[in-house]
Protein backbone atom coordinates (compact mmCIF):
# COMPACT_ATOMS: atom_id res chain seq x y z
CA UNK A 1 0.00 0.00 0.00
CA UNK A 2 0.95 3.44 -0.88
CA UNK A 3 2.03 5.78 1.79
CA UNK A 4 0.47 8.92 2.16
CA UNK A 5 3.21 11.13 1.51
CA UNK A 6 3.41 8.79 -1.91
CA UNK A 7 -0.11 9.17 -2.38
CA UNK A 8 0.33 13.07 -2.86
CA UNK A 9 3.34 12.76 -4.96
CA UNK A 10 1.19 10.54 -7.24
CA UNK A 11 -1.51 13.14 -7.11
CA UNK A 12 -0.07 16.50 -7.18
CA UNK A 13 2.08 15.28 -10.56
CA UNK A 14 -0.53 13.91 -11.99
CA UNK A 15 -2.36 17.30 -11.67
CA UNK A 16 0.42 18.92 -12.91
CA UNK A 17 0.90 16.92 -15.85
CA UNK A 18 -2.85 16.82 -16.91
CA UNK A 19 -4.82 19.58 -15.23
CA UNK A 20 -6.94 20.37 -18.26
CA UNK A 21 -8.07 16.96 -18.38
CA UNK A 22 -12.22 16.88 -17.81
CA UNK A 23 -12.02 14.33 -15.06
CA UNK A 24 -9.16 15.81 -13.11
CA UNK A 25 -11.34 17.00 -10.42
CA UNK A 26 -11.57 13.58 -8.98
CA UNK A 27 -7.79 14.20 -8.45
CA UNK A 28 -8.34 17.36 -6.91
CA UNK A 29 -10.61 16.03 -4.73
CA UNK A 30 -8.63 12.96 -3.44
CA UNK A 31 -5.93 15.08 -3.07
CA UNK A 32 -8.25 17.92 -0.55
CA UNK A 33 -9.57 14.39 1.15
CA UNK A 34 -5.43 13.75 1.72
CA UNK A 35 -4.47 17.22 3.29
CA UNK A 36 -7.78 18.47 4.72
CA UNK A 37 -7.18 20.33 8.26
CA UNK A 38 -8.45 17.67 10.94
CA UNK A 39 -7.94 17.06 14.40
CA UNK A 40 -9.05 14.70 17.16
CA UNK A 41 -9.30 15.20 20.73
CA UNK A 42 -9.36 12.42 23.32
CA UNK A 43 -10.22 13.08 26.87
CA UNK A 44 -9.48 10.23 29.56
CA UNK A 45 -11.78 11.23 32.19
CA UNK A 46 -14.28 13.49 31.68
CA UNK A 47 -15.10 13.62 35.03
CA UNK A 48 -12.14 13.78 37.35
CA UNK A 49 -11.37 15.10 40.90
CA UNK A 50 -11.34 18.53 42.35
CA UNK A 51 -8.32 20.10 41.20
CA UNK A 52 -6.75 16.93 39.52
CA UNK A 53 -4.91 17.77 36.35
CA UNK A 54 -4.80 15.71 33.42
CA UNK A 55 -3.37 14.72 29.95
CA UNK A 56 -5.59 15.59 27.10
CA UNK A 57 -4.22 13.33 24.06
CA UNK A 58 -4.69 14.82 20.20
CA UNK A 59 -4.61 11.46 18.49
CA UNK A 60 -4.46 12.73 15.12
CA UNK A 61 -3.65 15.98 13.76
CA UNK A 62 -2.82 17.01 10.02
CA UNK A 63 -2.59 20.49 8.05
CA UNK A 64 -2.97 22.74 11.29
CA UNK A 65 -1.07 25.94 12.29
CA UNK A 66 -2.63 26.00 15.72
CA UNK A 67 -4.79 24.58 18.00
CA UNK A 68 -6.51 26.10 21.16
CA UNK A 69 -8.06 24.72 23.82
CA UNK A 70 -10.34 27.46 26.02
CA UNK A 71 -12.17 26.45 29.66
CA UNK A 72 -15.27 27.80 30.37
CA UNK A 73 -17.14 27.68 33.76
CA UNK A 74 -21.32 26.83 33.60
CA UNK A 75 -23.70 27.08 35.83
CA UNK A 76 -24.70 23.42 35.13
CA UNK A 77 -25.18 20.59 37.60
CA UNK A 78 -24.21 17.24 37.50
CA UNK A 79 -28.04 16.41 36.01
CA UNK A 80 -27.75 18.12 33.13
CA UNK A 81 -28.80 16.49 29.81
CA UNK A 82 -27.88 19.50 27.62
CA UNK A 83 -24.46 18.56 25.39
CA UNK A 84 -22.50 21.74 23.89
CA UNK A 85 -21.42 19.60 20.58
CA UNK A 86 -25.39 19.95 19.97
CA UNK A 87 -26.01 23.58 18.21
CA UNK A 88 -29.22 23.78 19.80
CA UNK A 89 -28.12 22.90 23.14
CA UNK A 90 -24.85 25.40 22.80
CA UNK A 91 -27.38 28.13 21.76
CA UNK A 92 -29.00 27.61 25.26
CA UNK A 93 -25.50 27.37 27.24
CA UNK A 94 -24.21 30.17 25.57
CA UNK A 95 -25.06 32.62 27.38
CA UNK A 96 -23.50 31.62 30.75
CA UNK A 97 -20.10 30.64 30.12
CA UNK A 98 -17.64 32.30 31.35
CA UNK A 99 -14.26 31.49 30.11
CA UNK A 100 -11.03 30.92 32.40
CA UNK A 101 -8.33 33.00 30.48
CA UNK A 102 -5.92 32.01 32.31
CA UNK A 103 -6.20 28.16 31.28
CA UNK A 104 -6.55 28.95 27.54
CA UNK A 105 -3.79 27.02 26.02
CA UNK A 106 -2.35 26.87 22.48
CA UNK A 107 -0.10 24.96 20.37
CA UNK A 108 1.41 25.89 17.47
CA UNK A 109 2.60 23.30 14.68
CA UNK A 110 5.34 23.62 11.92
CA UNK A 111 7.52 20.94 10.50
CA UNK A 112 4.63 19.05 8.80
CA UNK A 113 3.45 18.32 5.17
CA UNK A 114 0.12 19.23 4.43
CA UNK A 115 -0.86 15.24 4.24
CA UNK A 116 0.87 14.09 7.16
CA UNK A 117 -0.98 12.58 10.09
CA UNK A 118 0.88 13.28 13.63
CA UNK A 119 0.14 13.45 17.54
CA UNK A 120 0.62 15.95 20.28
CA UNK A 121 -0.66 16.06 23.66
CA UNK A 122 -2.44 19.16 26.31
CA UNK A 123 -2.28 19.84 29.51
CA UNK A 124 -5.86 20.23 31.42
CA UNK A 125 -5.30 21.62 34.45
CA UNK A 126 -6.88 21.14 38.15
CA UNK A 127 -10.29 22.54 38.88
CA UNK A 128 -12.50 23.71 41.51
CA UNK A 129 -15.71 21.27 41.79
CA UNK A 130 -17.98 22.35 38.96
CA UNK A 131 -19.47 21.87 35.58
CA UNK A 132 -17.43 22.90 32.58
CA UNK A 133 -17.34 23.42 29.14
CA UNK A 134 -14.20 22.32 26.99
CA UNK A 135 -13.53 23.67 23.49
CA UNK A 136 -10.91 23.22 20.92
CA UNK A 137 -10.24 25.71 17.95
CA UNK A 138 -7.62 25.04 14.97
CA UNK A 139 -6.17 27.28 12.60
CA UNK A 140 -6.93 26.97 9.54
CA UNK A 141 -10.44 26.82 10.61
CA UNK A 142 -12.35 22.96 11.15
CA UNK A 143 -15.14 21.97 13.22
CA UNK A 144 -14.96 23.61 16.59
CA UNK A 145 -15.06 20.85 19.39
CA UNK A 146 -16.80 21.41 22.59
CA UNK A 147 -17.58 18.77 25.38
CA UNK A 148 -18.83 19.39 28.85
CA UNK A 149 -16.42 18.64 32.14
CA UNK A 150 -17.32 17.19 35.84
CA UNK A 151 -15.03 18.26 38.01
CA UNK A 152 -16.59 16.81 41.55
CA UNK A 153 -15.38 15.27 45.02
CA UNK A 154 -18.44 12.79 45.05
CA UNK A 155 -18.51 9.19 43.37
CA UNK A 156 -22.04 6.63 43.87
CA UNK A 157 -21.24 3.10 44.07
CA UNK A 158 -24.01 0.64 43.24
CA UNK A 159 -24.62 -3.14 44.35
CA UNK A 160 -27.76 -5.44 44.04
CA UNK A 161 -28.24 -7.15 46.35
CA UNK A 162 -30.73 -9.96 47.81
CA UNK A 163 -34.33 -9.84 48.49
CA UNK A 164 -34.60 -7.21 45.51
CA UNK A 165 -33.17 -4.66 46.74
CA UNK A 166 -29.64 -2.23 46.01
CA UNK A 167 -27.09 -0.64 47.85
CA UNK A 168 -26.22 2.48 47.01
CA UNK A 169 -23.24 4.44 48.61
CA UNK A 170 -21.88 8.28 48.45
CA UNK A 171 -18.48 8.29 48.96
CA UNK A 172 -15.07 11.11 48.39
CA UNK A 173 -14.17 10.73 44.98
CA UNK A 174 -10.20 10.39 46.36
CA UNK A 175 -10.23 8.89 49.69
CA UNK A 176 -12.95 6.42 49.36
CA UNK A 177 -14.81 7.24 53.03
CA UNK A 178 -18.12 8.14 52.78
CA UNK A 179 -19.49 11.86 52.77
CA UNK A 180 -21.76 13.43 55.10
CA UNK A 181 -24.57 15.51 54.39
CA UNK A 182 -25.10 14.27 50.79
CA UNK A 183 -28.82 13.81 48.92
CA UNK A 184 -28.80 10.77 46.83
CA UNK A 185 -31.90 11.39 43.95
CA UNK A 186 -33.15 7.98 42.11
CA UNK A 187 -35.06 8.93 39.03
CA UNK A 188 -37.80 6.55 37.84
CA UNK A 189 -38.98 6.17 34.24
CA UNK A 190 -42.76 6.59 33.33
CA UNK A 191 -42.65 5.45 30.02
CA UNK A 192 -41.89 6.85 26.50
CA UNK A 193 -42.01 10.50 26.18
CA UNK A 194 -43.31 11.00 29.86
CA UNK A 195 -41.72 13.10 32.63
CA UNK A 196 -39.70 11.26 35.32
CA UNK A 197 -40.17 11.05 38.60
CA UNK A 198 -37.80 11.45 41.78
CA UNK A 199 -37.43 10.67 45.28
CA UNK A 200 -34.60 11.92 47.54
CA UNK A 201 -32.89 9.85 50.18
CA UNK A 202 -30.29 10.87 52.83
CA UNK A 203 -27.56 8.27 53.21
CA UNK A 204 -27.24 6.85 57.09
CA UNK A 205 -23.32 7.60 58.95
CA UNK A 206 -21.93 5.05 56.17
CA UNK A 207 -22.84 6.79 53.16
CA UNK A 208 -25.56 4.19 52.10
CA UNK A 209 -28.64 3.89 51.26
CA UNK A 210 -30.77 0.46 50.50
CA UNK A 211 -33.34 0.93 48.34
CA UNK A 212 -36.21 -1.98 47.96
CA UNK A 213 -37.34 -2.21 44.39
CA UNK A 214 -41.25 -2.04 44.48
CA UNK A 215 -43.64 -3.16 41.88
CA UNK A 216 -40.48 -4.42 40.07
CA UNK A 217 -39.92 -0.51 39.26
CA UNK A 218 -36.11 0.03 39.60
CA UNK A 219 -34.68 3.28 39.70
CA UNK A 220 -33.47 4.21 36.07
CA UNK A 221 -31.25 7.32 37.46
CA UNK A 222 -28.84 8.24 40.06
CA UNK A 223 -27.79 11.40 41.32
CA UNK A 224 -25.77 12.72 44.16
CA UNK A 225 -25.11 16.04 45.51
CA UNK A 226 -24.59 17.91 48.85
CA UNK A 227 -24.75 21.91 49.57
CA UNK A 228 -21.04 22.44 48.05
CA UNK A 229 -20.74 19.89 45.05
CA UNK A 230 -23.33 19.33 42.97
CA UNK A 231 -21.39 18.27 40.08
CA UNK A 232 -21.04 14.61 40.00
CA UNK A 233 -22.96 13.74 36.70
CA UNK A 234 -26.11 11.67 36.64
CA UNK A 235 -26.01 8.37 36.10
CA UNK A 236 -28.12 5.39 34.69
CA UNK A 237 -28.75 2.82 37.52
CA UNK A 238 -29.36 -0.14 34.49
CA UNK A 239 -26.43 -2.37 33.51
CA UNK A 240 -24.38 -2.30 37.30
CA UNK A 241 -23.14 -5.62 39.13
CA UNK A 242 -26.20 -7.46 40.10
CA UNK A 243 -26.25 -10.18 42.63
CA UNK A 244 -28.39 -12.89 40.89
CA UNK A 245 -26.92 -15.71 38.99
CA UNK A 246 -27.92 -15.82 35.22
CA UNK A 247 -31.12 -17.83 34.99
CA UNK A 248 -30.21 -20.83 32.19
CA UNK A 249 -33.19 -22.86 30.26
CA UNK A 250 -35.26 -20.10 29.47
CA UNK A 251 -36.70 -19.89 26.14
CA UNK A 252 -35.74 -18.06 23.61
CA UNK A 253 -36.92 -16.84 20.32
CA UNK A 254 -34.70 -14.88 17.59
CA UNK A 255 -36.76 -13.45 14.27
CA UNK A 256 -35.49 -13.18 10.71
CA UNK A 257 -37.23 -11.22 8.43
CA UNK A 258 -35.70 -11.11 4.42
CA UNK A 259 -35.70 -7.56 4.44
CA UNK A 260 -35.76 -4.40 6.92
CA UNK A 261 -37.98 -2.43 4.26
CA UNK A 262 -40.83 -3.35 2.02
CA UNK A 263 -43.10 -1.52 -0.54
CA UNK A 264 -46.71 -1.48 -0.34
CA UNK A 265 -48.59 -4.59 -0.55
CA UNK A 266 -45.12 -7.02 -0.81
CA UNK A 267 -45.21 -10.34 1.14
CA UNK A 268 -42.91 -10.26 4.08
CA UNK A 269 -40.92 -13.48 4.72
CA UNK A 270 -39.86 -14.04 8.18
CA UNK A 271 -38.02 -17.15 9.96
CA UNK A 272 -37.85 -17.73 13.75
CA UNK A 273 -35.23 -19.13 15.77
CA UNK A 274 -36.16 -21.10 19.31
CA UNK A 275 -33.41 -21.82 21.26
CA UNK A 276 -32.50 -22.04 25.08
CA UNK A 277 -29.39 -21.29 26.89
CA UNK A 278 -28.49 -24.63 28.91
CA UNK A 279 -24.98 -23.10 29.48
CA UNK A 280 -22.48 -20.58 29.58
CA UNK A 281 -21.21 -22.99 26.53
CA UNK A 282 -24.32 -24.80 25.20
CA UNK A 283 -27.30 -23.50 23.48
CA UNK A 284 -29.63 -25.74 22.32
CA UNK A 285 -32.31 -25.45 19.81
CA UNK A 286 -36.44 -25.83 21.07
CA UNK A 287 -38.36 -28.35 18.80
CA UNK A 288 -42.00 -28.77 18.39
CA UNK A 289 -43.28 -25.32 19.65
CA UNK A 290 -45.73 -23.58 18.13
CA UNK A 291 -44.67 -20.12 17.22
CA UNK A 292 -47.20 -17.35 16.58
CA UNK A 293 -46.62 -14.34 14.41
CA UNK A 294 -48.62 -10.59 14.74
CA UNK A 295 -47.36 -7.42 12.36
CA UNK A 296 -48.51 -4.30 14.48
CA UNK A 297 -48.65 -0.70 12.97
CA UNK A 298 -45.45 1.12 15.18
Amino acid sequence: DATRAERATVLQESIRRWGSWSRTNQLRNQLRELTNPYYEVQVPNSVMEVNKQQMVKLPMLRHLQSLTMRIYRTKQKGDTELNPGNTEDYKKLKSELSELTELRRTLTFSGHEDYENFEDSIQLDGLPAGVYMVEFESQPETKVSRSLYFVSGMRIIMQHQPDNTIRYVVVDATTGQPVSGATLRLGFSNGWRKPKTFKNYTPDNKGEVIYRIEDNKQPSSVFAFTKTDCYCPESNSYGRYTYYERQYNQVHTNLFTDRSIYRPGQKVFVNAIVWKEVSELDNQAVANNQVRFELRDA
